[in-house]
């Protein structure tokens, strides 16, 4: 999956390390939501993010990555996220990230926008 992501030496460049941070917020939200008896789990969108820092260009391919991320305020549908990125001692990056949990009716107007009639 990420393949074309990599280059050539096997690393994953630093800012996809949004990405995998904002797939761990689906996790988590996913996880709360089955928790509290949801029967489907809603997307969550990623609004934004402030202060990105990564130490390094690069996330080495041979390495294990620690995902740690901490609720800041949130409610139903907003979340605000402050989290890292490490291995072993070392933060390899960090930055805190907005998301939006759409509801039924959001998620299907956003698939059906740009589709031809």
């Amino acid at each position: 999956m990420l393949a074309p992501f990599l280059n050539a030496q096997g690393e994953l460049p630093a800012w996809f390390g949004v990405e995998i941070m904002a797939q761990t917020i689906g996790v988590w939200s996913g996880w709360h939501a089955r928790r509290s008896g949801a029967q489907t789990i809603q997307p969550d969108m990623l609004l934004g993010g402030r202060n990105w820092r990564a130490a390094t260009a690069t996330f080495p391919g041979s390495i294990t990555l620690d995902i740690r991320l901490r609720l800041l305020m949130g409610d139903e549908r907003m979340g605000s996220f402050k989290g890292e990125i490490s291995h072993g001692d070392r933060i390899l990056a960090s930055g805190r990230l907005n998301t939006y949990q759409t509801n039924e009716q959001e998620l299907h107007q956003l698939m059906s926008q740009g589709k031809q009639p």
